[in-house]
């Protein structure tokens, strides 16, 4: 999916465009088709995607937050700069940027003992 992504964004940009507008539906993870480590692996990566492109990328997410665990919504909240919850647009004060969120899990992973590549 990643890679549509950013398929989409460069082809974009070569065909002149200035800024990049994605909507995303995301109520597919109320689906079970990948586990929340999966689910966080790629919101990391999403966030990746759209934060370090030398163009202006709005990219809007669609969850579905009362289908899915509670604990999976919390920590997906910090792989978001601004949430949209309700009628309410706010700035996160608990966004971390994929490479702070990485950093983060590989701390917790390393501190448990468990290996990040296995």
């Amino acid at each position: 999916m990643l890679s549509s992504h950013q398929t989409f964004i460069a082809q974009a940009l070569r065909e002149g465009w200035h800024a990049v507008r994605i909507s995303i539906d995301m109520t597919w993870l109320a689906k079970d088709i990948a586990t929340p480590e999966q689910v966080l692996k790629y919101e990391a990566a999403s966030d990746a995607v759209f934060t370090f492109q030398n163009a202006p990328i709005i990219a809007l997410m669609h969850y579905d937050h009362s289908k899915l665990l509670p604990s999976l919504v919390v920590e997906m909240l910090k792989l978001h700069p601004i949430s949209v919850v309700g009628k309410y647009i706010k700035r996160n004060p608990y966004y971390l940027n994929s490479e702070q969120y990485m950093l983060k899990i590989l701390r917790i992973n390393k501190e448990k003992g468990n290996n990040p590549t296995g």
